[in-house]
């Protein structure tokens, strides 16, 4: 049983009940799970959807978190690389995402966290890489191969203007404020992030002398998880500029709102070789950086994060299951399963909705209804986040299982058609309703399609907030 503020802190929410044996963090997770909203009377399987994407993208995606990365402008997500050094419970989060990941799969619910295909194949790969090139990199970071990767191995690098090292940096950096100074002797490398290079002393540092090869990460994040007598520092010093394995924290601090490590967030580097932060890349040697860049952010730079997400799925979704699904699904199967389709398509919804209590597909306010959801469709800046919402408020997810609307998820898991019904209980002045377990919609009796568009929109902006028989947000003066 879970029992869920909507206003607290949801990433510390899942960190408590993992410390306390409840809800996510239970032993058991393949059987009922029942979360109630506080301050709200529903159950049942909508609200366990909603809480599902509530979770996800409230604890996992806040910047602040440091535990998920885009390359595709929010479209899919990575673990973020420098979750191992600044975040003190990045083990224990990344297992609770993957607790999360597998109570999604086990109840049919899409979770509204999409994850990259190529984060699902270390998953069906037990964390083990495998051959690569290059090219491997186009799917994972577009901008990084075009800009970057291809440049480099198309190009003479007295081209370049500048030094490079065999460093990478741990993230995309912010953007610097046009208003500072500019940092004198910096350059910019074919990607767009600003270089500066290390001072002479650090390329001479102790840590730099610990950096490993990149194999090494993989055995260094091992040796992580195995140490369970690592003291928990009271307070992190700040991140060096330059990382090596032994930067990793334990990951398992016992603070529920642990600290993050202070970093440089223009200037934070890994070296990819031995020494990388003094060996300058150079026409002979690289296509040697370039497989060491390449090896870093596909494998190496998310092996102890993917590490510990195959920990937390190991209680729902055990080894022996996901050798069975790696024979049988692809990783962008896999992603869909758990995620969804990206889009949300009203042909598809609409030749897959029933209609009740007197209502047909001809019927007047019917087809006002669905003039209202294309004209959101049609608008391209936020039209697909109108209908994402219209979607939660009836079903309780914001994304459409694989399979599309036919496959959509009612109570207990099990399939049922998005529904309209007259609303023979409800007047012109109401708001929509739903039975979101049921992904049932009862649509009052509107006089016309300018009232079923402004209440429609009213019923989504009050309607998304709460599960209640009686939800919504009390009515304000200057509501209509």
């Amino acid at each position: 049983f879970v029992e869920c503020d909507r206003q607290g802190d949801q990433l510390a929410h899942l960190r408590q009940q993992l410390a306390d044996g409840t809800g996510l963090g239970s032993d058991d997770l393949t059987g009922d799970f029942e979360v109630r909203f506080k301050g709200e009377s529903s159950v049942g399987s909508a609200v366990l959807r909603e809480w599902i994407d509530l979770a996800g993208t409230e604890a996992f995606l806040p910047a602040q978190h440091r535990l998920l990365v885009s390359h595709d402008n929010q479209r899919s997500f990575f673990p973020d690389p420098l979750a191992p050094f600044v975040n003190a419970k990045w083990r224990q989060d990344y297992a609770l995402l993957g607790r999360l990941v597998g109570v999604a799969l086990y109840h049919h619910a899409s979770l509204n966290l999409p994850l990259h295909p190529h984060l699902y194949r270390l998953v069906l790969a037990e964390n083990r890489p495998w051959e690569v090139t290059p090219a491997d990199l186009l799917d994972v970071d577009p901008d990084l191969y075009k800009n970057k990767i291809k440049w480099i191995l198309e190009h003479d690098l007295e081209l370049l203007g500048f030094d490079l090292d065999h460093t990478d940096l741990l993230h995309d950096p912010p953007a610097r404020d046009p208003a500072a100074p500019s940092t004198s002797g910096a350059a910019t490398e074919p990607d767009g992030a600003a270089l500066s290079t290390p001072p002479s002393s650090l390329s001479r540092s102790s840590s730099m002398q610990s950096v490993q090869s990149e194999d090494s990460w993989h055995s260094a994040s091992s040796m992580q998880f195995a140490g369970d007598e690592a003291e928990e520092p009271h307070e992190l010093d700040p991140l060096p500029p330059l990382v090596s394995p032994a930067d990793i924290l334990p990951g398992d601090a016992e603070a529920v709102h642990a600290p993050l490590r202070q970093f440089d967030p223009f200037d934070s580097r890994v070296a990819l070789v031995a020494d990388g932060a003094g060996l300058e890349v150079t026409e002979e040697n690289k296509r040697r950086y370039v497989d060491a860049l390449v090896q870093w952010r596909l494998f190496s730079s998310m092996a102890p994060q993917v590490e510990a997400l195959l920990q937390g799925l190991d209680a729902v979704v055990p080894a022996e299951l996901r050798r069975q699904m790696a024979a049988m699904l692809t990783p962008a199967e896999l992603s869909m399963l758990v995620c969804g389709l990206p889009t949300i398509d009203v042909g598809d919804w609409e030749s897959n909705t029933e209609y009740t209590q007197g209502l047909t597909a001809a019927s007047q306010e019917v087809a006002w209804f669905w003039n209202v959801v294309r004209r959101w469709d049609a608008d391209q800046e936020k039209g697909q986040t109108q209908l994402a919402d219209l979607l939660q408020f009836v079903t309780g997810s914001r994304r459409v299982p694989v399979g599309g609307f036919s496959q959509l998820q009612g109570f207990n898991g099990g399939r049922h058609k998005f529904t309209i019904a007259r609303g023979r209980h409800l007047s012109a002045s109401s708001l929509l309703t739903a039975h979101a377990c049921i992904c049932t919609l009862d649509l009052p009796p509107y006089p016309d399609l300018d009232t079923t568009s402004r209440k429609m929109e009213l019923s989504l902006t009050w309607g998304t907030r709460r599960f209640d028989e009686t939800a919504g947000r009390p009515l304000q003066p200057d509501d209509p």
